[in-house]
């Protein structure tokens, strides 16, 4: 992405560029920022809330059970090592007295339109309370206890995110699964409600799939500097992007 990116600002064809970038995943955002101000190129945030879709790892693991999907003692290992991820995350909530997902989610936008080099955010809205609530964040400042909070999400529960577009973890792969395609297809069924298309475009696939994921040692989750359970979220985006593991009612 910031490869891309940064290329584009410098053509100098373009009057806008859209880009990751969120309090997890700040690093390459900043620097895309920085050129983009110099050159006077507009900018639109995407992925600027790093945090929704994880909450439910939990109930995921615990449907894919309830649904009879087939668990191998690899795939359990992964989910049971996934799930103590999402409970620091639990507890992470209940600790700062938060009590839904949502009150970090405010923090997380405000954030990325606290930063002047930042246009406009590109948001899904899914219901009118939708737009309401992200309107409402226009013009208002992150106040101390918010940068607090983001800064102890970061580091007690950072792991919990898969960076858009890393890719870091891709080149360790014995069976080169693309992990980063994979997880983009399990966003757009988990976050986006795009099931059907998530999974024809799983279908389509002409690489090696995570069905390669359960048996193999986990060298992307060792190769991740940001401890992410790659593996584990790997075998959960093949449960459900795969339609013929998925049992008869």
């Amino acid at each position: 992405m910031e490869q891309v990116i940064l290329a584009a600002i410098d053509d100098g064809r373009f009057d806008l560029v859209l880009f990751v970038h969120n309090f997890l995943q700040k690093e390459a955002g900043e620097r895309i920022l920085e050129a983009a101000a110099a050159k006077n190129v507009a900018t639109t945030i995407m992925k600027s809330n790093p945090l929704g879709r994880y909450f439910d790892m939990k109930q995921r693991a615990e449907q894919m059970r309830k649904d009879g999907q087939p668990l191998d003692e690899r795939m359990t290992s992964s989910l049971a090592e996934m799930e103590e991820t999402v409970k620091k995350a639990e507890s992470f909530l209940q600790k700062n007295g938060l009590k839904t997902p949502a009150e970090i989610k405010a923090a997380a936008l405000k954030f990325v339109l606290g930063d002047p080099r930042v246009h406009t955010l590109n948001l899904a809205f899914n219901t009118f309370d939708d737009v309401r609530d992200g309107l409402a964040l226009s013009g208002t400042a992150l106040r101390p206890a918010e940068k607090s909070l983001l800064s102890a999400y970061e580091s007690e529960c950072g792991r919990l995110y898969c960076r858009h577009a890393c890719g870091i973890c891709e080149s360790s792969c014995p069976h080169a699964v693309p992990v980063n395609t994979i997880m983009r297809y399990s966003h757009y069924f988990v976050t986006q409600g795009s099931e059907k298309f998530a999974m024809e475009k799983y279908a389509g696939l002409r690489t090696a799939k995570a069905d390669l994921c359960r048996d193999c040692p986990g060298l992307c989750e060792s190769s991740c500097p940001y401890g992410v359970p790659v593996q584990g979220l790997l075998n959960l985006a093949h449960a459900q992007l795969t339609l013929d593991e998925r049992p008869f009612v």
